[in-house]
């Protein structure tokens, strides 16, 4: 019984254009992954500064509380007390800042 051996040279250009075409669609493909990775890489990090912020918040919460608690007694409030809710303003605005670039970049997704 003799087996018939196929000619593969009759098909190589078949082959060939056939494994190019493939070759090109993994290039797409691997390119919109990347894409969509950097994209998640992004909001992860906004994510991850606001819930630092949020951190920071409540551990100055803490501290100002305990210099209430210390202080009072007295009529003004005092320099480290300012100084702390001063510093409180400013991680608000930022974290305000940080929920505004979420939602924005949520809006140019959709």
């Amino acid at each position: 019984m003799a087996q018939e051996q196929h000619d593969f040279r009759k098909d190589w250009n078949k082959i060939k254009e056939s494994l190019m075409a493939m070759s090109q669609e993994a290039k797409v493909l691997a390119r919109k992954g990347e894409e969509e990775l950097v994209k998640f890489s992004k909001k992860s990090k906004l994510h991850i500064d606001v819930t630092s912020l949020g951190l920071k918040k409540e551990k100055l919460f803490y501290r100002i509380g305990k210099e209430y608690v210390k202080t009072r007694k007295a009529d003004q409030p005092s320099d480290k007390m300012v100084q702390m809710l001063e510093e409180l303003a400013g991680i608000e605005k930022q974290e305000r800042q940080l929920k505004r670039k979420m939602k924005s970049s949520k809006a140019k997704q959709v």
